[in-house]
């Protein structure tokens, strides 16, 4: 840009100079003709208006010229700018990665766990606790090595393992609905303590009820009076991935559809949710801006599992406040809720 500024003054300055000239000698030799100096009626010196048009036009000509030179130029370097964006992009989040690597595997390094596990034991639906066996693998230890495990804020010895170098184990009670986040390992060994940052499970609960899982497919349809046709059906899928024998049966399954926050209707569905049958919905089913089922499990003792899943929405619709699982004891009271992320 500043080398186009250059050339466009030089130019509007060379053209000046050149009208002055020709000024002059237009004049000179009007003068030469007035004194009859001159007979020769051809005049070699063009008008000073024909020279500026002249020079007007070819100052256009050259100004076009450069600008769409500059104009190309420029869209090579915006397209070689977004290509260099864009590897940048791509070498940052390769750089990302590899730190999240490198931070992760200094991470195992650094720990004096080689591996940790847990398994439950005399599991209570009665008292809803069961008791956690903790295990964990040291890298180095001794004979008078001591490794705690607090949990809950309960301080939890671990005893070494006669049959595995390395391992010590130790058994707590919680509570089935307990999150055990933020637990920590204290080692000590020849007096020197270490700690180990660990977090076991956010909620139990997922390991203890028949949370299921939700397939669909669905369609919709605008009509002229604004509200949407839904027409579709859905599955409810048992997680496979529990294989706690002792999880509570499920005696009834019921799902409440509601259209923009107003009830429609509530319908049986044990049949079709313990056999994994498609539910369909009602053919011309019309929601405003997104329909909700309310599916409440009841299981055989006396607990009810609930979830609120929005099944077809508008974009836009706050899906996550309108969404949750919820567990409440024979007497109707909310024992547990899942976290809000």
């Amino acid at each position: 840009m500043k080398s186009f500024s250059g050339i466009l003054i030089l130019m509007i300055i060379a053209a000046v100079l050149i009208i002055v000239i020709s000024i002059i000698l237009y004049n000179r030799r009007l003068d030469k003709i007035t004194k009859g100096e001159l007979h020769d009626t051809h005049n070699p010196v063009p008008e000073p208006k024909t020279t500026a048009v002249a020079l007007y036009r070819i100052i256009l000509l050259v100004i076009t010229a450069i600008s769409l030179i500059s104009i190309s130029t420029m869209s090579g370097m915006l397209m070689s700018l977004q290509n260099t964006v864009g590897s940048l992009e791509n070498s940052q989040n390769s750089l990302n990665y590899e730190l999240s690597s490198l931070r992760t595997m200094l991470e195992e390094q650094s720990s004096l766990i080689a591996s940790s596990d847990w398994t439950y034991e005399n599991t209570d639906y009665d008292a809803m606790t069961t008791d956690i066996v903790y295990s964990a693998d040291l890298k180095s230890f001794s004979d008078d090595t001591e490794v705690t495990l607090y949990v809950k804020g309960d301080a939890v010895p671990l005893q070494r393992s006669a049959q595995t170098a390395g391992r010590y184990s130790g058994t707590f009670k919680a509570g089935l609905f307990d999150s055990l986040m933020n637990a920590r390992l204290v080692i000590r060994t020849a007096g020197i303590s270490s700690t180990e940052n660990i977090d076991l499970a956010e909620s139990l609960a997922w390991d203890f009820f028949p949370f299921p899982a939700m397939s669909s497919r669905f369609s919709s349809q605008r009509r002229a009076n604004g509200s949407i046709e839904y027409e579709g059906a859905y599955t409810l899928i048992p997680d496979e991935n529990n294989t706690n024998p002792n999880m509570p049966g499920i005696k009834k399954v019921t799902v409440t559809y509601i259209n923009s926050g107003s009830e429609l209707k509530t319908i049986d569905i044990t049949k079709e949710a313990l056999s994994g049958e498609e539910i369909s919905l009602e053919p011309g089913l019309e929601v405003e801006d997104y329909l909700l089922g309310r599916f409440e499990i009841t299981l055989d003792n006396g607990y009810h599992l609930i979830d609120n899943t929005v099944m077809v929405f508008e974009s836009g619709t706050d899906t996550q406040s309108l969404s949750g699982t919820y567990i409440t004891d024979p007497e109707g009271n909310t024992v547990w809720e899942n976290p809000k992320n």
